[in-house]
């Protein structure tokens, strides 16, 4: 029923016994068999709310952005140091060298120096002292070729008397001024090519001892090789002139106060040959 409210009563406590509730037994039910959390009581204010993570979705895969480029200035640093490029290093071309005709003067075939020339002599004569000796009718068919010494000479010692397609005759003249001591001719004497040198004492001045040879041009060549010893003590520099003879010469002395001259000459003349021929057509003279 409802409790009374009027005043509480103030006389003295009641003294019946104290009631003691229900006695009925205790539950049965299993204690729980868990582990008790043995980690320390967490001491901080709780958290209030869960923390935002975002989503956690696949990337986008959508194209590049295709704006400008961005236009800021270019980098001050260092240019790179990576070595320079050579160009390609491959094989030379192995194409065939070219033959054709090399324009200089043809080599002369005939027997071939035995002394180093020098750049050419630098005394010596230089009066041409046989002015009354025909000149040959091709001067460009004789060639001075080089001189092992230091004397030169006036006029050319050597011309031509007569030629055929693979013969030229020659005479050798005293072009000196005086009296030469001795002289020696080494030229191809047979059409096989066989040399031979021969040699004279006592030369007189220009023409005066006649002398004539005749040379073979070999090998199918126009031309041939004439070499000429002149040997004289009181003419030439007894060691600026020290060509040395061979011994197929002959010679008794050489190597000292020598001077060799060799010549190039031409079988096959190397000037135009002209003709007067009557144009077919041409009027004839009037009687």
């Amino acid at each position: 029923g409802p409790a009374p409210t009027g005043p509480a009563p103030t006389g003295p406590a009641p003294t019946g016994p104290t009631p003691t509730g229900p006695t009925g037994p205790a539950p049965t039910g299993p204690a729980p068999t868990g582990p008790a959390p043995t980690g320390p009581a967490p001491t901080g204010p709780a958290p209030t709310g869960p923390t935002p993570t975002g989503p956690t979705g696949p990337a986008p895969t959508g194209p590049a952005p295709t704006g400008p480029a961005p236009t800021g200035p270019a980098p001050t640093g260092p240019a790179p140091t990576g070595p320079t490029p050579t160009g390609p290093t491959g094989p030379a071309p192995t194409g065939p060298t070219p033959t054709g005709p090399t324009p200089s003067a043809p080599t002369p075939t005939g027997p071939t120096p035995t002394d180093v020339p020098t750049s050419g002599p630098t005394s010596g004569p230089t009066v041409d002292y046989c002015p009354e000796l025909a000149a040959s009718s091709c001067p460009a068919d004789v060639v001075h070729y080089s001189t092992t010494g230091s004397t030169g000479f006036g006029g050319a010692p050597i011309r031509i008397q007569s030629q055929t397609s693979t013969e030229v005759t020659f005479s050798v003249d005293n072009t000196f001024g005086s009296v030469l001591q001795n002289v020696y001719i080494e030229y191809y004497a047979l059409a096989d090519g066989t040399a031979t040198c021969s040699a004279s004492s006592n030369v007189g001045l220009c023409a005066a001892d006649n002398i004539l040879y005749t040379a073979h041009c070999t090998g199918g060549s126009p031309q041939t090789l004439i070499d000429m010893w002149v040997t004289d003590t009181t003419l030439f520099d007894p060691v600026a002139d020290n060509a040395s003879i061979p011994n197929t010469c002959g010679a008794v002395s050489g190597g000292s106060s020598t001077v060799k001259y060799t010549f190039a000459l031409f079988c096959q003349s190397t000037c135009t040959v002209q003709t007067n021929r009557r144009l077919r057509g041409a009027s004839q003279p009037q009687d």
